[in-house]
């Protein structure tokens, strides 16, 4: 403890009784310390030196203030830089975790260490944890601090510096700190395990590719010496073209998959656009009833309802909706119509359950940056949830998470930026929401009213749900427009594997 530093603690605290007590502490700096002794203002200002640039201490006011040069006369007010802040009055924020030679910002997701060969070194969160994971023997192969330094692009002393502020080891658990003080161990254990199952998983994958090479190589091999000493013209083999026999598996449960509907949209003679109107969504909406029921019979039916069910409801979803919008359609009518229509389709499956979610054109006013949750659809939602009660309806503005046959589906309507989740989370999300692993997890979104696959591996895929609202003008400006459709998913009986099938209409 240098003199300068004892000095500011006498100057910031105004306590020499609580100053002696914490240098005398070994402990000095841990949560142990804090709780017994009123050192909060240190470590305001610990933390001030952290984030502000080059901050200068000015004991006898007991103030920070930035170490910037002084500004110019002509700087612009919203240029200017803030007032000196105080150490003693400056409250921490609730979203920061902090220790005595790191802090954490939950809001930006940002660790900042403090140590003295480097100064501050600034990583984001997901940064941090990757290393952590890395350099644990979570998975039995723990990284070698060269191999750490070269895949995470720093030196060894940085790396040493982190390291010894977390407490890094190779037994370490996978998880940093701040997870392991937030989580429950429930949470971490079962984190670890869909860690675990994916790695397991990867590895299987790279094993059954080199046998599967192994056994190529050696047939090639066996192939070609029976070609070398055998010369003969066998006789044509003739193959009898095998009898189609229709669907020879059962299937307990099928999800459909459907989203934007946008009843009330109108489109008419556009040479690259199908026709569109209410009546044409209503025959779209009863073949895919037929469809459904010719093909799966004895199934039960699970409703994804993707959002977007009507075009408008006050005309003014965009600065032009009211050109494309069908005679009448907008206000009461596009809500009590859009029910029917979805009211048809529940009972015509015959469904099981229902997840919906609301789409961006359900707004009750035109402002879409101040209204975007489209309660005209969470009226429709809850209506039907009245109205049949004898089915599991469950919707939400943002997004609706269900289990069927062991696969996770995440649902939304895709204009939130929910996509922006990455695979791990979206898991873990579902994980966390029934406390239970999934074998798979489909995450499906409709809005871009387009067929498309954003992600796919092993464990996740990311996939697009077709409209059945095939497009307006908008869409002839740009040359293109949709084909109706839906999507059907299930876990095949034999393969134990997801399927999906695609509809067009």
């Amino acid at each position: 403890m240098t003199n300068k530093l004892k000095k500011l603690l006498e100057d910031v605290l105004q306590d020499d009784e609580a100053v002696d007590l914490i240098l005398n502490d070994k402990a000095f700096g841990r949560k142990s310390v804090r709780d017994r002794f009123n050192v909060s203002r240190y470590y305001s200002q610990q933390i001030i030196d952290a984030v502000q640039h080059s901050p200068e201490v000015d004991l006898e006011n007991k103030k920070v203030l930035h170490g910037q040069p002084e500004e110019p006369d002509n700087l612009v007010a919203n240029e200017r830089q803030k007032e000196p802040i105080s150490a003693e009055n400056w409250e921490m924020p609730d979203s920061w975790v902090y220790d005595k030679n790191f802090v954490y910002n939950e809001d930006d997701d940002k660790f900042i260490f403090m140590t003295r060969e480097f100064g501050n070194i600034v990583r984001p969160g997901r940064w941090v944890k990757s290393l952590v994971k890395a350099y644990s023997d979570w998975d039995g192969e723990p990284e070698t601090i060269t191999e750490v330094c070269r895949r995470f692009g720093i030196t060894r002393g940085v790396f040493n510096a982190i390291k010894s502020i977390l407490g890094l080891t190779h037994d370490h658990e996978p998880f940093t700190p701040v997870e392991v003080e937030n989580k429950s161990p429930e949470e971490m254990a079962m984190e670890a395990h869909q860690m675990k199952r994916f790695q397991t998983k990867v590895e299987f994958d790279k094993l059954d590719w080199k046998e599967t090479q192994k056994e190529a190589k050696q047939w090639r091999q066996l192939k070609q010496s029976i070609i070398d000493e055998v010369n003969i013209e066998a006789p044509a083999i003739i193959v009898e073209p095998i009898e189609p026999t229709g669907k020879d598996v059962e299937v307990e449960d099928i999800v459909l998959h459907t989203a934007d509907w946008h009843n009330g949209a109108l489109a008419k003679g556009l040479p690259n656009v199908p026709d569109f109107d209410h009546e044409i969504l209503k025959g779209h909406i009863h073949k895919m009833v037929d469809l459904v029921r010719t093909d799966f019979p004895e199934s039960r039916v699970h409703l994804h309802f993707g959002g977007d069910i009507m075009e408008t409801v006050t005309g003014m979803n965009h600065p032009d909706s009211w050109k494309n919008i069908e005679p009448g359609y907008y206000g009461s009518k596009a809500i009590l119509s859009s029910e029917q229509l979805l009211l048809n389709l529940i009972t015509g499956l015959q469904a099981h359950s229902m997840r919906a979610v609301t789409g961006n054109h359900g707004r009750l006013t035109s402002d879409r940056k101040k209204d975007h949750s489209g309660e005209a659809e969470l009226i429709i939602y809850e209506h039907l949830r009245q109205r049949l009660p004898g089915i599991d309806i469950q919707y939400s503005e943002t997004e609706a998470i269900q289990i069927v046959g062991g696969i996770g589906y995440l649902l939304s309507h895709g204009h939130l930026r929910l996509s922006g989740k990455s695979e791990q989370n979206i898991i873990q999300a579902i994980i966390r929401k029934f406390n239970k692993p999934v074998d798979f997890v489909l995450y499906e979104q409709g809005h871009e009213h387009a067929r498309d696959i954003k992600a796919d591996t092993n464990l996740f895929r990311h996939l697009v749900m077709p409209a059945l609202f095939t497009g307006h003008d908008y869409n002839e400006r740009n040359g293109y427009g949709q084909l109706a459709g839906f999507l059907v998913s299930y876990v095949h009986p034999h393969t134990g594997k997801l399927k999906i099938e695609d509809y067009s209409l």
